[in-house]
């Protein structure tokens, strides 16, 4: 067997993340622990503040690859929106290549 050379100091208790991936458990410095914030490190800590317009508990969709999306209505503005040419120009489906050929039948001889 393989000898162990880690000491009885070397060993430290191990805190597993959710990924599976280990990393020890260290007591921080003396240093850390009297250390004092800076003004942008409390800016950082503060929350974000919500949107004005956010509405809590509002219903929503769930899309095929488990992702949900809140369900909201068009806005006035794109109710009452005129037509535009190069809309109506990306809403026109493709057309098909002109020398394209379509699945064909393979000819296959029945073999004895």
């Amino acid at each position: 067997p393989k000898r162990n050379f880690s000491t009885q100091e070397d060993l430290r208790p191990q805190w597993e993340y959710s990924c599976g991936r280990q990393s020890p458990i260290i007591q921080p410095t003396t240093a850390a622990r009297l250390a004092s914030n800076s003004s942008r490190i409390d800016l950082l800590a503060q929350p974000k503040t919500q949107h004005r317009l956010y509405t809590e508990n509002r219903p929503m969709y769930e899309f095929s690859c488990g992702r949900s999306s809140p369900v909201e209505a068009p806005a006035k503005g794109a109710k009452s929106a005129a037509e535009r040419e190069r809309t109506n120009q990306l809403a026109q489906a493709k057309s098909v290549h002109p020398e394209f050929q379509g699945s064909r039948e393979v000819q296959t001889v029945p073999s004895e």
